[in-house]
């Protein structure tokens, strides 16, 4: 039977056996050397979700745009997923 996706994700870690756990969902691909910066990361800090910047694809002509900047994913209310920009704050807290 279908459970959901994150039924899913949580029985697949429940039975997991490598040191890092990498979910990606059918509507992601990924691009030439991602998985190392975030590797890089959780071995600095093993208690800690690392979470990549997100390239995206325009609605339009399809053409692929790399992110310039770090950006947080945010949805609107009518749940359309948008980037948007760290607060001077999390940009200190980020370099640190």
């Amino acid at each position: 039977s279908h459970l959901g996706l994150m039924v899913a994700k949580v029985e697949g870690a429940k039975v997991a056996t490598g040191d890092v756990l990498v979910y990606l969902d059918s509507h992601c691909e990924v691009n030439v050397g991602w998985l190392e910066p975030l590797l890089q990361r959780i071995e600095a800090n093993p208690n800690s979700a690392a979470v990549p910047i997100i390239d995206s694809i325009d609605a339009t002509s399809f053409q692929y745009q790399s992110s310039v900047f770090a950006t947080r994913g945010v949805f609107g209310f009518s749940l359309y997923y948008a980037g948007g920009a760290f607060s001077d704050r999390d940009k200190i807290a980020l370099a640190n």
